[in-house]
């Protein structure tokens, strides 16, 4: 009885500070705070029992809201934790599959959220397991739930986390043979194929787009039909190569701000003119390599577990220039510009503003962040999936200004001008940094700017 009972006050002071943990990375940041919190949860998930314990924690404590931030955590808590071993490998995929179907009280309040927290730690784990311990962690009875979850929940987030679930579990062979005998292609062709005429909401838009593009994504490249040829036009009838997307530069100071500027109703006036079109896309050669990029290269996601960047095809070297990006997700995301210069390191988790050869902006947090410090920066609000962000560059005043939905953030020059025009030379590229499970379209100038 006595043991009993320290087995269960064990139990309830883990799930405590794994909480405390947890709740106290939300309001940090100081770096090496951070790294201090991580480090707990880290430390928490040294047993198999407290692995699990912190797993079935996670389940009831992220949020839709929430995951913007809170996945990039777990996915380096587990990481970074240790391997549990294969018994405890299946007493977690019963617990998860147990959070999906609570009984009582607890199945009328969480049953929505839990399936989707479920699917995001299911994919966070079979990459991290990818081989027999992903077979082990995959039962007939996780595939059904995710493919289920798929055909038949109407949240678009739960479906999004199990379509990448089944990618990451399909890393491991044994685990892919068994998707591709159930009907996962038609369940795709169903996902790509909803429509968002008529609807309005942003929030409801953008959920359904990053559902449409993970299904469009995975049936090109993960679960594609080998025994037919490949097709030369994607799900929406688009051919490959027929969008001719440029950067569109402003010829003087008045036509760059007539551009730009918000007009007394709130909108803007696309009225630059472009002296030069250039076709630029999102550069898969200048890119660290777990991006998803639509066939337009237009579209990135990063459904990876470290932060990913990114350069487009062209750089500039003076004048005033414009682009623009529409948020599908409003996780932490660090979009402007940097030199070829500017180093991406996905593992240290160093990107965009993380030294002296880029800038940007992330929204999520409210900072502008150049040399790897930040400084407040933006409004009181965090951005919003659907909100349009305007990156302004005047090189030769060696400025920068950044609009969201139409509006000036205001004017920034935080750089030491003589450097600035000496990395100006070697060219600044619009540039872009996201953690897990973010997804933007990016808008050079080939349509007019909103």
């Amino acid at each position: 009885m006595n043991k009993m009972a320290a087995r269960l006050l064990e139990r309830v002071f883990v799930k405590v500070h794994i909480r405390a943990a947890w709740n106290k990375l939300h309001n940090i940041t100081e770096h090496g705070e951070l790294s201090s919190a991580l480090e707990s949860l880290i430390h928490l998930t040294a047993t198999d029992s407290s692995y699990c314990e912190l797993l079935g924690v996670m389940v009831d404590m992220i949020t839709t809201d929430s995951l913007g931030i809170a996945a990039p955590f777990l996915c380096h808590i587990i990481d970074m934790a240790a391997l549990p071993s294969q018994q405890t490998t299946r007493r977690m995929s019963q617990q998860l599959l147990s959070k999906c179907d609570p009984v009582g009280l607890a199945r009328l309040r969480s049953k929505k959220k839990n399936k989707t927290a479920a699917a995001l730690i299911w994919s966070m784990l079979a990459n991290r397991l990818a081989g027999e311990m992903s077979a082990t962690l995959f039962s007939d009875a996780v595939c059904e739930c995710l493919l289920n979850n798929i055909e038949n929940d109407p949240d678009m987030t739960c479906k999004v986390f199990s379509i990448i679930a089944l990618e990451k579990f399909s890393l491991t062979g044994l685990c892919k043979a068994r998707i591709m005998q159930t009907p996962i292609r038609r369940l795709l062709r169903d996902t790509a194929n909803m429509s968002i005429y008529g609807l309005t909401d942003k929030e409801e838009i953008a959920g359904i787009l990053q559902a449409k593009f993970c299904a469009e994504w995975s049936l090109r490249n993960i679960f594609r039909d080998i025994t037919k040829e490949p097709k030369e036009t994607s799900l929406d009838g688009s051919q490959l190569g027929d969008q001719s997307p440029s950067i569109s530069q402003t010829e003087n100071d008045m036509s760059a701000r007539e551009s730009l500027s918000p007009t007394e109703g709130g909108s803007k006036r696309v009225s630059g003119s472009r002296s030069c079109n250039v076709k630029v896309i999102l550069n898969t050669l200048d890119a660290t390599r777990h991006w998803k990029i639509s066939e337009d290269g237009l579209t990135i996601r990063n459904d990876g577990s470290t932060f990913e960047s990114i350069r487009a095809t062209k750089s500039v070297t003076c004048g005033k220039w414009f682009y623009e990006v529409t948020l599908i997700t409003a996780g932490i995301m660090q979009l402007g510009w940097a030199t070829s210069h500017c180093q991406f390191s996905p593992e240290d988790g160093t990107g965009i503003g993380d030294d002296v050869f880029g800038f940007a902006y992330d929204g999520s947090r409210n900072l502008i962040w150049s040399s790897g410090d930040s400084e407040p920066y933006g409004e009181s609000e965090a951005w919003r999936p659907g909100d349009i962000l305007g990156f302004y560059l005047d090189i030769d005043n060696a400025i920068m200004e950044c609009f969201m939905n139409g509006r000036s953030l205001g004017p920034i020059t935080p750089f030491d001008k003589d450097h600035f025009a000496a990395q100006a030379t070697s060219g600044y590229f619009p540039a872009f940094s996201f953690t897990s499970f973010q997804q933007a379209t990016f808008n050079f100038g080939a349509s007019e700017f909103k």
